[in-house]
């Protein structure tokens, strides 16, 4: 019995302090969210005693779905920078088979005018860019 009037008077008692943050709050955009907030506060204050028949620890509850939920912020941020790292691999491969395809084609060009004029054979072309890359 003493549970049930605990109960009541816990209800009761947050009525009462909801109503008080409700007139002090000024009228603007925030004032809905802390109706939502104080809303759900009321919620699991009415469903206290459900809680306590199947002996279930809010509490617990809570911070076992927020660490879930970070785990799966953390899982996305990995996964994020795993696919980064294997994009920025595919474009650096990507970039040497260019260079290298821009290189045999050089010195297929090269090879057929130098063969031509000076009857010689291309065995090795260098080349450097501007951004100090060099094949």
């Amino acid at each position: 019995m003493s549970m049930l009037i605990h109960w009541v008077t816990q209800i009761i008692v947050f009525i009462l302090l909801a109503t008080i943050i409700d007139l002090l709050v000024p009228a603007n955009a925030m004032k809905k969210y802390i109706q939502f907030a104080v809303g759900l506060i009321l919620i699991l204050v009415f469903l206290k005693p459900v809680f306590y028949l199947f002996q279930i620890d809010v509490k617990q509850a809570i911070q076992t779905n927020f660490q879930q939920q970070q785990n799966e912020i953390l899982k996305e941020d990995v996964l994020k920078n795993t696919m980064e790292k294997q994009k920025r691999e595919i474009e650096s491969s990507e970039r040497a088979y260019i260079l290298q395809q821009m290189a045999v084609q050089l010195k297929n060009l090269a090879n057929k005018e130098v063969a031509k004029e000076f009857h010689v054979q291309i065995t090795n072309i260098d080349f450097e860019f501007e951004g100090g890359q060099a094949s």
